[in-house]
């Protein structure tokens, strides 16, 4: 195996890990995403068959799945009893009925961001916070809105809450930079040094030659 392939092979080995960490499962879109990695690395179906049943094996123990969320279990009592355009129509009537100029509740949508960004540099944070929660009750496949919320929460000293959507944004992307790097930085500054390492390790496997996630590993080795 060359070298190129050996990379590309070490490169979707961490993907995959990185999905069933955070997610517990490959989802439909994240399907997508690996099969176009399989084709533009030229890797082989069996071999990434068996790459992801070993990160399942590795990641999820035999017979237990990932732990529900709060969230997941509220989503899943209304989930026969409300629809998913029921609930788009709901969230669309409230903006429309605050609007007083008539605008249209995408229109209102897109600018959730602007005026939350506003609140932000304005030190206004939770005033922030629920512009970026109105938008993503909507928008809820943002990854950037998620990496921003989680630093909006961060200032609020909500740290667990944070790392929360740090992992949300990368469920959706789990090679996203920017969360990687957060996430390790809040892993580190919390001490939680062992879940810390074995994701770094991971990032790192990704992201070689980042110096951010270099540089946190190298504060992580000074705490052990």
């Amino acid at each position: 195996m060359n070298n190129s392939k050996t990379e590309h092979v070490k490169l979707y080995k961490s993907m995959v890990e990185l999905i069933f960490e955070y997610e517990g499962h490959i989802s439909e879109k994240q399907r997508k995403i690996l099969d176009k990695k399989i084709e533009e690395w030229n890797l082989s179906r069996e071999e990434a068959k068996k790459i992801e049943k070993e990160a399942e094996e590795k990641i999820i123990k035999p017979g237990v799945g990932k732990k529900k969320s709060i969230l997941e279990e509220v989503k899943h009592i209304i989930k026969d009893k409300v629809s998913k355009q029921d609930t788009d129509l709901y969230e669309k009537a409230d903006m429309i009925e605050e609007n007083p100029n008539g605008e249209s509740a995408v229109e209102d949508i897109s600018e959730l961001i602007t005026r939350g960004r506003r609140l932000i540099r304005e030190g206004r944070y939770e005033e922030a916070l629920e512009c970026y929660d109105r938008y993503l009750n909507i928008e809820s496949e943002d990854m950037e809105r998620w990496h921003e919320k989680g630093e909006i929460l961060k200032k609020l000293g909500q740290y667990e809450e944070g790392l929360n959507c740090y992992n949300k944004a990368l469920e959706i992307n789990p090679t996203y930079l920017e969360s990687l790097i957060k996430k390790g930085e809040l892993l580190v500054n919390q001490k939680k040094i062992k879940e810390a390492k074995g994701f770094l390790n991971r990032a790192l496997e990704v992201y070689p030659n980042n110096k951010e996630l270099q540089g946190l590993k190298k504060k992580l080795s000074s705490m052990e």
